[in-house]
C-alpha cells in the first residue's frame, strides 16, 4: 500500500491567491481562517494539481485571479519511500492548459488522472441527492476514471461517438437517412458503451459494503443505506436498443438511450433518499458514499487517495463530526486536508486523533 501526499503547493494568480506557498502534513492538515480567506480556494489548487481540473468551478478561466491573464501552481508530491514528485499547471486565457511531471510536459491531460488520486467531501453538495442523475454520473465516473485509465478511454471515446451520432441527427431534416453510418456508429457506441456499462456494475459491487458501513457508523447505526444502478443496458444489448429506437431518436433529435442516462440511486432503510431524507440524511449519504469511493480507489490502485474534506463542521451535528474522525484517522485512509473557519472547534475534535496534525491559518 503506498502513502502518497502533497508535501507543499506554490500558488501564483489563482483566484484571491497573488503568490503564496504552503506546507501541508501527511496525516491531517486544518486549513482555518473567516470566510472569505481562500480556504475552498486552496483545496481547489490541490485539486487541479491532483486532477488537472477544477472541482468547485469548472471553467479555467474562472480561477484566473482578477486583473492577471494566468494562474500557475506547483506541487510537490512525496511517497512514503521518500521519492519526490513536481507537478506543475499553467494556464493562460485564450491559451491551452499545459501540465508538466519532473518538467516534462503531458501529451494529454488525460494521462495525468488518476497519477494523484483525491476524493472530496463536500457536505453542501446535496446535488448529488435532490437533482437529476447528470451530478451522480459524473461522480462516479470521475472515481472510475481516476482508479482506471481503460475506463477513462472508453467513456471519451463513447462520448465522442455520441456526440457525432446526435450531430446527425439533428442534420436529418436536410437528407436522406444514412443506415451505413447510423450503424457504424451505433456499433462504436455498442463497444464503448457496454465497457462503461461493466464497469460501472463493478463500481457498485464494490462499494455498496462500504457505504451502507460507512453511513451506519456516521449515524450511530441507527439506519441503513444502499446504493443501486440503474442502466439501459441492465435490460438489453445496446445495439438493439439504439435500432428500436432509431425513429424516436430522428424526432427527438438526440439519442434516447445508452448509458450516458444511467443513474444511481441512494436510498435509506429501502426509501429514494431524495424524497424521503432529511437535509441530515442527505448530508451524512453523501459523506458515506464519499469515504466508500476513496476505499474504491485504494483498492484498485493501491494507493491512498488524498482526502479533501471542505467546511464540514458546520455542516455536520456533533455527533456525527467525532464518527467521521473516527473514521479518517484509521489506516484504511492516508492524508486528510480539512478546512473550517474555527480553529479551536477543529483542536477539539481532534484531539484524541493519532495521524501527524499541521495547521495553516490564513488571514
Amino acid at each position: 500500500m503506498i502513502l502518497l501526499y502533497l508535501e507543499a503547493i506554490h500558488i501564483h494568480s489563482f483566484r484571491n491567491y497573488t503568490e503564496s506557498k504552503f506546507n501541508f502534513s501527511e496525516g491531517i492538515t486544518v486549513i482555518s481562517g473567516a470566510n472569505g480567506t481562500g480556504k475552498t480556494n486552496l483545496l481547489d489548487a490541490i485539486y487541479y494539481l491532483c486532477v488537472g481540473k477544477s472541482y468547485f468551478n469548472g471553467q479555467d478561466a474562472n480561477n484566473v485571479k482578477y486583473y492577471t491573464d494566468y494562474f500557475f501552481l506547483k506541487g510537490i508530491f512525496r511517497s512514503d519511500n521518500n521519492a519526490e514528485d513536481v507537478i506543475t499547471l499553467a494556464y493562460k486565457l485564450n491559451d491551452n492548459k499545459i501540465i508538466t511531471r519532473q518538467g516534462v510536459k503531458y501529451d494529454k491531460i488525460s494521462n495525468h488522472t488518476g497519477r494523484y488520486p483525491v476524493v472530496v467531501i463536500d457536505p453542501d453538495d446535496t446535488l448529488l441527492i435532490v437533482e437529476g442523475s447528470e451530478e451522480r454520473r459524473k461522480l462516479f465516473d470521475n472515481i472510475l476514471s481516476q482508479a482506471n485509465h481503460l475506463y477513462l478511454d472508453a467513456l471519451m471515446s463513447y462520448n465522442k461517438v455520441l456526440q457525432q451520432r446526435n450531430s446527425y441527427l439533428k442534420q436529418y431534416s436536410t437528407r436522406s437517412i444514412d443506415d451505413i453510418l447510423l450503424d457504424t456508429l451505433d456499433g462504436q457506441l455498442h463497444q464503448f458503451g457496454h465497457t462503461v456499462h461493466e464497469y460501472r456494475v463493478n463500481i457498485l459491487s464494490e462499494i455498496e459494503g462500504d457505504f451502507n458501513k460507512y453511513y451506519m457508523l456516521l449515524c450511530g447505526g441507527k439506519e441503513e443505506a444502499s446504493v443501486s444502478y440503474q442502466s439501459d443496458l441492465n435490460q438489453a444489448d445496446l445495439i438493439q436498443l439504439l435500432k428500436g429506437s432509431r425513429n424516436k431518436d430522428f424526432e427527438q433529435q438526440r439519442t434516447t438511450l445508452g448509458t450516458h442516462r444511467d443513474d444511481f440511486i441512494v436510498s435509506l432503510n429501502h426509501k429514494l433518499l431524495k424524497k424521503a431524507g432529511s437535509q441530515g440524511q442527505k448530508k451524512t449519504a453523501i459523506v458515506a458514499l464519499k469515504l466508500a469511493l476513496y476505499q474504491f480507489i485504494l483498492k484498485q490502485k493501491d494507493i491512498h487517495p488524498i482526502l479533501l474534506l471542505d467546511d464540514i463542521f458546520d455542516k455536520l451535528d456533533h455527533e456525527r463530526i467525532q464518527n467521521l474522525i473516527y473514521c479518517i484517522d484509521d489506516q484504511a485512509f492516508g492524508q486528510v486536508i480539512i478546512t473550517d473557519t474555527e480553529v479551536q472547534r477543529v483542536k477539539q475534535a481532534l484531539m484524541n486523533c493519532r495521524k501527524k496534525l499541521s495547521y495553516i491559518y490564513l488571514p
